[in-house]
Parts: structure tokens; C-alpha cells; sequence
């Protein structure tokens, strides 16, 4: 979470929008790990909480809850916890004529493969074999009763078409 917030921070973004998560999830956390970033920057950014993004019809309903809020309130940019998940919002925010990112940036997280979208994501990535190797690591490890361990991966931003960098 704070990769993509403290990238934006540092390109003049100061209006946040995180999507509420799905049931089930806290949202505490995510929103901790945010205000945590924001915190730490001391810029007196703000986040405004959108409706949850898991579909469509969400990116949707998401969509128009950003398009509502007057242009000086509204968030500079949305920090998703997914690539299909911005994917979703950057069709929605194009059918009601918002565009990304001259008008909105956008981040995800999964540096899942975009080829197939007109706008290619900024994202975070996290190893996919590094994570394998410490889910078998920790798997191995619960099967022989050995002591849990951390195990920390690393994330990497990836300044693509949808957040490339200062606002103008």
C-alpha cells in the first residue's frame, strides 16, 4: 500500500480514493496501512473511501460516486488492491467520461498481464516464485513442527500509462 501512496504523494497527488474492500475483509487494515503512508509523508493528504470494486456493476456504482464529488474534492487519484480491479474502474470512469489519467490516476497490484487493455497500469508486483517459495518454505515447515517464520517479499512499482508521474 505504500509503494503506490508514496509514489503519488511525491507527483503532487493529495486526494486519495482506496475502494472499500469485499465483505468479509477489514477495511481497517487496508485504511491503517494508508493513513500509516499519509502519516509518515506529512502532507495533509486525504482519502476518500469509495465503494467496493470486485465487479462491474461495483466499478460501475464506483465510477459515479467519484464523478459526484465536485472536481476540488474529488480524488486525484484511486489506489486499488488489484489489477482486475482497476481494470474495471478505468472502463467504468470512461463510460461516464472521466479518463485515466489525465483526469484521475489509477494503481493496482498484481502486475497481472495488461496486454490486452487499451492503457497499460501502474502496479505493484510481487514475485509469484518468490511467493511460492515461501509458501512451500512455510508448508515444509508446518509439516516437520518447526517454528513459523516471516517471510518478506519484496514489492516492486511499475510506472505505467495509468499513474506515469507528476501532475500538471
Amino acid at each position: 500500500m505504500s509503494l503506490p501512496i508514496n509514489f503519488l504523494l511525491q507527483n503532487g497527488v493529495r486526494r486519495f480514493g482506496l475502494p472499500a474492500p469485499p465483505p468479509g475483509y477489514s477495511p481497517r487494515i487496508r485504511l491503517q496501512y494508508a493513513r500509516e503512508a499519509l502519516e509518515k509523508a506529512g502532507t495533509g493528504a486525504k482519502i476518500v473511501t469509495c465503494p467496493e470494486l470486485n465487479n462491474r456493476e461495483q466499478a460501475i456504482k464506483c465510477a459515479r460516486f467519484i464523478s459526484a464529488i465536485s472536481v476540488s474534492e474529488r480524488p486525484q487519484a484511486v489506489v486499488t488492491n488489484g489489477d482486475g480491479a482497476a481494470w474495471l474502474l478505468i472502463e467504468a470512469l470512461r463510460e461516464i467520461g472521466l479518463s485515466v489519467p489525465e483526469d484521475i490516476m489509477l494503481t493496482g497490484v498484481g502486475n497481472d498481464d495488461d496486454r490486452f487493455h487499451l492503457l497499460q497500469l501502474t502496479t505493484v508486483a510481487l514475485s509469484k516464485q518468490k511467493m511460492a517459495e515461501a509458501c512451500y518454505e512455510a508448508f515444509e515447515d508446518a509439516l516437520n513442527g518447526r517454528e513459523k517464520k516471516v517471510y518478506v517479499i519484496e514489492p516492486k512499482l511499475i510506472i505505467r500509462e495509468s499513474a506515469p508521474g507528476k501532475r500538471t
